[in-house]
């Protein structure tokens, strides 16, 4: 399929437009499918626990071959991962399509412009790939737009420290929450043993738990990088000053 292309003031006229809409649609293009896939988990998980208590219930186990329980659960895994192969597949595709808006598209070079360098080519002007001015961005000069692309690079390790400073927080705190969660969980699911069976309060609590262990490592792994980038940041920043001393 031959790409339409357009002049340099067609592209201005209809960029920011463009780009709004693409925004809103890549939202909506990345929610429904995780939206569908964990309501998809939630309904898979509760009805096979629901469904193995209410055969254990009746006592149709006893009726039903052993392989022929095995083939269900299979066939039942095979659905659900195809569910998700639809699901992420038709994601890409729409997200593809989109992207053939040509008004994404430096008009110079023909490089789509993705919504996360959208902010830096507003602030420029200057497309980022092959760095001409296309458009009439914050920034009065080229050159004030070439020395912004030259410090972007430790600008955006600046703010990935910050990411991990905060990941690293919210990791402790989710995992606290889920501690305390995990009391009322177990004594809620414990009410209901006739129907989910037995010890099956005790499995949650222990998920629960297990799950709040593992984001602690995370939460260390996190603080330990930002520490380890922040110290790279600060010998970065020494050495010109030593050169210029």
């Amino acid at each position: 399929m031959v790409q339409k292309t357009v002049h340099l003031e067609e592209f201005q006229a209809h960029y920011e437009e463009a780009a709004r809409k693409y925004r809103q649609r890549d939202f909506l293009a990345c929610f429904i499918p995780l939206a569908l896939c964990g309501l998809g988990t939630l309904s898979f998980y509760l009805g096979t626990e629901l469904l193995e208590a209410y055969v254990g219930e009746r006592g149709i186990v006893r009726s039903v071959p052993q392989s022929g329980e095995r083939a269900a659960t299979v066939l039942d895994v095979v659905l659900y991962l195809l569910f998700l192969v639809v699901a992420f597949g038709l994601q890409v595709l729409y997200v593809e399509r989109l992207g053939r808006n040509p008004y994404l598209k430096c008009p110079l070079c023909s490089k789509f412009l993705h919504t996360h360098i959208h902010a830096d080519l507003m602030q420029t002007g200057m497309c980022p790939y092959c760095r001409q001015m296309i458009l009439k961005g914050e920034l009065l000069s080229e050159k004030a737009a070439r020395e912004y692309y030259e410090q972007k690079p430790l600008e955006d390790k600046r703010r990935f420290v910050i990411g991990l400073k905060k990941a690293a927080r919210t990791s402790v705190w989710a995992a606290i929450l889920i501690l305390l969660l995990a009391v009322p969980v177990y004594f809620w699911i414990n009410s209901l043993e006739e129907m989910m069976g037995a010890g099956s309060a005790l499995s949650y609590a222990r998920s629960m738990v297990l799950f709040s262990a593992l984001l602690l490592p995370f939460a260390w792994y996190c603080r330990y990088a930002s520490r380890h980038l922040e110290r790279q940041l600060d010998s970065e920043n020494s050495q010109p000053e030593e050169h210029h001393g």
